[in-house]
């Protein structure tokens, strides 16, 4: 289903281009807000330590869960995608049981494929979708995704 021009969307992506009729914000959204480095390869995006003189790295803004729905004013989610090559952990850390409610489905990509000793946190993040009122269910193994939609 295309929620473009039937819902409000709004993106958070330091490389992706504007799409008509949704709200972008070029930066990430992760456990802080302020500037971060950043490494976009055609495989693999991520955020780095230290750029170490390397050209492929920028600088972009990032926002904490709570400072990007201030910033947008977020009530109410119907659906929120999460691809963000590990940084998921952070993120879904971030939220509260307050933010989870007003959430109705989630659908995540956990990158423990990539790096296996992530394991357990994703064991964590889908037991507190449980935890939270949500039905989960791998919906891609390959690429280890799961949908979270409220009971």
């Amino acid at each position: 289903m295309c929620f473009v021009g039937r819902k409000r969307v709004i993106g958070a992506d330091p490389l992706a281009e504007d799409l008509a009729g949704t709200e972008l914000f070029r930066g990430l959204v992760g456990p802080a807000t302020g500037e971060i480095e950043f490494i976009a390869a055609e495989d693999l995006s991520t955020i780095v330590n230290a750029a170490n003189g390397n050209p492929d790295v920028s600088s972009v803004p990032m926002l904490n869960w709570k400072a990007f729905c201030t910033r947008y004013k977020i009530q109410d989610i119907a659906a929120l995608k999460i691809n963000i090559e590990g940084g998921e952990y952070g993120l879904l850390a971030d939220l509260d049981s307050n933010d989870y409610a007003k959430i109705d489905q989630i659908a995540v990509s956990f990158h423990d494929w990539r790096w296996p000793e992530r394991k357990s946190a994703t064991s964590a993040a889908l037991f507190r979708f449980g935890l939270e009122g949500f039905d989960v269910r791998q919906i891609n193994q390959a690429l280890n995704w799961h949908l979270a939609v409220k009971s």
